[in-house]
């Protein structure tokens, strides 16, 4: 602190235009060794999981922890919007150095902390989930999918298949639960129902009379998932948004498929070069793929701006 003589406002309109005055407005100087050095606007990084921080092996390369953790060293925060549960975004965010850190879950459904504090829900209901069982069960045996659902600390099922195993184990171990053994109350909370089966045995498959109670859409090629009508993971940018007073276009979303289309478009936001082309349309910028480390990248490009 004793370096640390003079905190002051030092804006010269004279020399500032309007609009740099708009973009760093009352921004703050310190005087350090004789010299002005202004403090930057926090930004906001939020990140999607899948094909976007981590490939197809799962790895998260050396260079895209790097390019974040610079960011977090400068007082930036950075947040994970996933399908994925809290354990199974935080397994993730642990790569990171020490820093601000938010998750948000199942696709916006539950936005938290780093140390699991809930900061916002938005759920669907036991009952939906066994609606959602006796509507498209028959799936299941039909074309070998999987039917499942994220409790507030579990995974739930009627039917236990491999896929739902791995819901568990890609996520943290996150423990199984068996409705038929264990039932809930009918509004018990749930946060994400999917269903997990290949694009193509799903294209003939009506979902229409969904679209009015829930947000549905394809995370990947391999899952079709159900949030609340009012949940998608720009909700959980725009609860961070408002908690750390940003502004819009200080919140860069990184996303690659459907289920990141609303960030992307609401937010400043980047699609990866592997990205599918609805996403890409609505994107600020375009940077390069998963394999060629698209989110340093445009970390050290774009938002170095």
């Amino acid at each position: 602190m004793s370096i640390l003589k003079t905190l002051v406002f030092r804006i010269k309109l004279s020399q500032i235009s309007s609009v740099q005055i708009a973009r760093f407005s009352f921004a703050f100087y310190f005087k350090i060794g004789g010299r002005y050095s202004i403090i930057k606007r926090m930004k906001l990084f939020v990140f999607d999981v899948d094909a976007t921080l981590i490939d197809e092996n799962f790895i998260l390369k050396d260079s895209t922890i790097e390019a974040i953790n610079e960011r977090l060293k400068m007082g930036d925060v950075v947040a994970i919007a996933s399908g994925r549960p809290f354990l199974g975004i935080t397994q993730y965010l642990d790569r990171f150095c020490e820093g601000k850190k938010y998750v948000i879950a199942s696709n916006g459904a539950a936005t938290y902390d780093i140390k699991g504090n809930v900061l916002d829900i938005e759920p669907v209901y036991y009952k939906d989930f066994v609606e959602l069982q006796n509507k498209y069960g028959y799936l299941i045996d039909k074309v070998d999918a999987s039917l499942a659902c994220y409790t507030l600390s579990e995974v739930g099922y009627f039917r236990l298949t491999p896929n739902v195993e791995l819901e568990s184990t890609c996520n943290g171990v996150v423990p199984l639960r068996d409705f038929n053994v264990f039932p809930m109350k009918d509004d018990e909370p749930l946060l994400k129902m999917m269903i997990a089966a290949h694009a193509k045995d799903l294209e003939n498959v009506d979902f229409s009379e969904m679209d009015a109670k829930y947000n549905h859409v394809d995370s990947s090629e391999f899952y079709h998932e159900f949030v609340n009508k009012n949940t998608d993971k720009s909700r959980g940018v725009e609860v961070l948004r408002k908690l750390l007073n940003l502004d819009k276009e200080d919140c860069y979303t990184f996303g690659d498929e459907m289920n990141d289309y609303k960030m992307i478009k609401k937010f400043n936001g980047i699609a990866m070069g592997n990205a599918i082309e609805k996403v890409k349309k609505v994107a600020h910028f375009v940077t390069l793929d998963i394999k060629h480390d698209g989110v340093g990248y445009a970390i050290k490009t774009y938002c170095a701006k």
